[in-house]
C-alpha cells in the first residue's frame, strides 16, 4: 500500500468522495495511474513530504 496526498478531489472504487489534501491508501499497482491522472500531490505535502509514502 501507498499513502498519497490528493492533489484534487477523488472518488474511490467504493464511491467514497475524498477532498483535495486528503491522505488515502491505494495499492502500489495504482500509483502510476493516479500520478498520470493528476491525483497525487508531488512536492506539495506537509513539512516537505513528497505526497506519498509506502506502508
Amino acid at each position: 500500500m501507498v499513502t498519497i496526498t490528493l492533489a484534487r478531489e477523488w472518488v474511490d472504487g467504493h464511491g467514497v468522495q475524498h477532498p483535495q489534501g486528503d491522505h488515502v491508501d491505494i495499492p502500489e499497482s495504482k500509483l502510476d495511474d493516479m500520478v498520470a491522472e493528476g491525483y497525487v500531490s508531488i512536492g506539495g505535502g506537509d513539512e516537505g513530504e513528497d505526497g506519498m509514502r509506502w506502508s
